[in-house]
């Protein structure tokens, strides 16, 4: 909304101011020459951050296309771990759960829903943002701290414990049995 009137050095409501209209030229210039930089910088991190928390943490999903998508926005979730949890736990790392126009709610990502991501994963999810200026030691701090509390956190976590065992048991041919309450293992 603008206000003035011929009071106002003779600019009136609608007239745009010429130094604002030169800045966004430079900058569009400026961001037409980095882009490429720009990209190739974010991907290469992006790369760094999924392949090294794919390494260090088990039961991940990545929600949404790996190729068909801006590379500078990753959203995992991470199974029997409240993205919540994670946020309120590790310091000095911008991420986030849910949407960013929904940052305030704790309702899940309404982007993740409609790519079809089921509420209790969606509950699980964490959004990355790499920009142009995140640093490699960025995203390797990053996943040192993550690794860290999504262990600390799954230890604290009784279906993790009871999904582990249930693997544990699968893996040494004793299987749950289906008839009970999940918990009780027969021998097949």
């Amino acid at each position: 909304m603008s206000f003035g009137d011929r009071g106002d050095f003779s600019f009136f409501p609608g007239t745009l101011a010429t130094p604002l209209c030169v800045g966004f030229g430079a900058a569009c210039e400026l961001a037409e020459k980095e882009m490429e930089n720009d990209r190739r910088h974010v991907s290469r991190l992006a790369r760094l951050l999924l392949d090294s928390v794919r390494e260090q943490i088990p039961d991940i999903e990545v929600n949404g296309s790996l190729t068909s998508r801006y590379p500078g926005n990753l959203n995992i979730s991470f199974t029997f771990v409240e993205g919540e949890s994670v946020l309120m736990s590790i310091r000095d790392v911008a991420i986030s759960s849910g949407s960013a126009c929904t940052s305030a709610s704790l309702e899940p990502s309404y982007v993740l829903r409609a790519l079809g991501v089921g509420e209790e994963v969606a509950h699980t999810s964490l959004r990355f943002g790499i920009g142009r200026f995140t640093r490699e030691e960025d995203v390797r701090q990053c996943v040192e701290r993550l690794v860290k509390q999504i262990h600390r956190l799954r230890e604290l976590s009784p279906l993790y414990e009871m999904e582990m065992a249930k693997r544990k048991a699968l893996a040494s041919g004793v299987c749950p049995n289906d008839e009970t309450d999940g918990n009780a293992l027969i021998w097949t």
